[in-house]
């Protein structure tokens, strides 16, 4: 069984706080990013990797067994796990819904990445945004951050009937600029 200090990446919670059926269980694909977020649970100075895929099938395997609602592909960034379609496409043919949380990056740049997914079955996402300005998005998401390809994810995505869920986590200096972020979205 893998660990991280801060995530148990097998295993489910005692039977009494369990939420199946009515739940989607957050399977992590690792803690490979392309940014580096100041609220990542992973400390940038650790050894970032992809959590194996036999893992991850039996994660979903157990989730289905359990008759969970779906499962929530996060990490790390999963759109940067190299079996990323594949895993949306078995918990798809389990039964499973499937979510992923993201900064969106990927999804916004690569035409192609982006209908895979989408074609294996993938029913929401979540996308992590920053503030309105590239330069305060960058500012917390760092790394190979961008916002316009966070954006425009957002928009290809619902344009495909996939469900989008922005998440803005809130600082004191990104509040003021809510109001110009629901601008654009």
């Amino acid at each position: 069984m893998s660990h991280h200090p801060l995530h148990t990446f097998v295993g489910f919670p005692p039977a009494a706080q369990r939420r199946f059926p009515k739940a989607y269980l957050r399977v992590l694909t690792g803690t490979t990013c392309n940014q580096h977020c100041g609220v990542c649970p992973f400390p940038h100075e650790d050894e970032r990797t992809h959590r194996p895929a036999a893992e991850i099938r039996e994660v979903v395997r157990e989730a289905a067994r359990r008759r969970a609602r779906g499962v929530l592909f996060g990490g790390g960034e999963p759109t940067v796990h190299p079996r990323i379609e594949s895993l949306v496409a078995d918990a798809r043919q389990r039964g499973l819904g499937v979510g992923l949380l993201t900064n969106g990056v990927r999804l916004g740049t690569d035409d192609e990445f982006r209908a895979r997914v989408v074609a294996a079955g993938v029913g929401r996402v979540h996308i992590h945004i920053y503030g309105a300005s590239e330069d305060l998005h960058r500012e917390f998401a760092g790394g190979d951050a961008d916002l316009e390809a966070s954006l425009s994810a957002a928009e290809l995505l619902v344009r495909a009937d996939v469900e989008v869920v922005v998440v803005v986590p809130l600082f004191r200096q990104n509040l003021s600029t809510l109001g110009q972020l629901m601008d654009r979205l």
